[in-house]
């Protein structure tokens, strides 16, 4: 692990006789009046330069799951949630405020991360490594992945050689965030640290490490990210009520109870959402119930009917006692 180099000089004549590389043995011509001194000069060969770099990538697919549901509302004066039961008067018809909702929500599979680490050997190709290893580890808040499986090219035989122009070893990676079902509860504080240890022909040793972030960006695929919602509005045809992407979202539609006509009559409306992937399907169903009151002249309801007819029950509400304006004149 070192370069020779001698030079021989006439001491008389301070001529250079003889000079070269090597640690000899060289063969000197003498004459009986020479007077000649060679030196050996041996300069050790530095040991290479180790540098380590790596990659980290994440990937993993969120798949939603949603929920639709329907509930039909008083419109005037106030809101009565859940409203199911009316009476009304012969030839009367009512206009009723329906809310279709849906909700999501998401599971996240296949979350990994992966990635490449580099180990680079720069130096006189003298030097081969006898030892050779790298590991890796995915540390942060409460989390520990334990050693990683790392794979490395076979190492040749004598061990890898380090050259002038880098001799670069590259391994791969890989981890499973197994349990996981949410990348939001994955720690976000996570470090990818990986570290080369070897030793050189020479005995001598090396250590480097590297460090990388973790991050969890927008998911690689995304299964049922979007439904279309519809209502068949009480009759065959489903009659599209709009989208929703991601997120929560109501749709708000009127719908009239058709003209009473004693005895009275029901009517069930149905809502439904297809999600864009899976083309998956569920439905959400509100039955109306109506009273048909007839007509009768000069026929007074007392306070006790009223009583009994507000959304407070027992009896169905009536459509009369509705259509005052607060709770307070009820």
């Amino acid at each position: 692990f070192y370069t020779s180099k001698y030079q021989c000089v006439d001491r008389g004549t301070t001529n250079v006789r003889y000079s070269g590389t090597g640690t000899g043995p060289e063969t000197v011509t003498l004459l009986p009046e020479d007077d000649i001194v060679c030196t050996f000069t041996n300069t050790r060969i530095p040991a290479p330069t180790v540098t380590i770099e790596k990659t980290v990538t994440t990937s993993y697919i969120r798949t939603y799951d949603w929920k639709i549901t329907k509930k039909a509302f008083n419109k005037v004066p106030e809101e009565i949630p859940t409203l199911t039961n009316l009476n009304l008067q012969e030839g009367q018809n009512y206009l009723l405020d329906y809310k279709v909702g849906v909700t999501q929500s998401y599971t996240d599979s296949k979350i990994k991360a992966s990635g490449e680490i580099k180990v680079t050997l720069t130096g006189n190709p003298v030097y081969k490594t006898t030892a050779f290893g790298v590991t890796d580890v995915i540390k942060g808040t409460g989390f520990d992945s334990g050693a990683l499986t790392v794979k490395c090219p076979d190492v040749p035989t004598g061990g890898w050689a380090a050259s002038t122009t880098g001799t670069e070893v590259k391994c791969t990676w890989t981890y499973d965030f197994t349990g996981f079902t949410d990348v939001m509860k994955i720690p976000t504080d996570l470090k990818n640290n990986a570290k080369v240890d070897l030793t050189w022909n020479s005995t001598e040793t090396d250590s480097k490490s590297v460090a990388k972030d973790v991050k969890f960006g927008a998911p690689d695929d995304e299964i049922d990210e979007s439904v279309k919602v519809s209502d068949n509005k009480g009759g065959t045809t489903f009659i599209a009520l709009g989208d929703a992407t991601k997120a929560d979202k109501t749709f708000p539609y009127a719908n009239d109870v058709p003209a009473c006509v004693p005895p009275g009559g029901e009517r069930m409306n149905t809502a439904k959402l297809v999600t864009n992937d899976t083309q998956t399907e569920k439905t959400a169903t509100h039955k109306i119930l109506w009273n048909c009151e007839p007509q009768y002249d000069g026929c007074t309801l007392t306070q006790g009917y009223w009583k009994t007819h507000s959304e407070f029950g027992p009896a169905p509400v009536s459509y009369t006692h509705l259509t005052l304006p607060t709770k307070e004149s009820r």
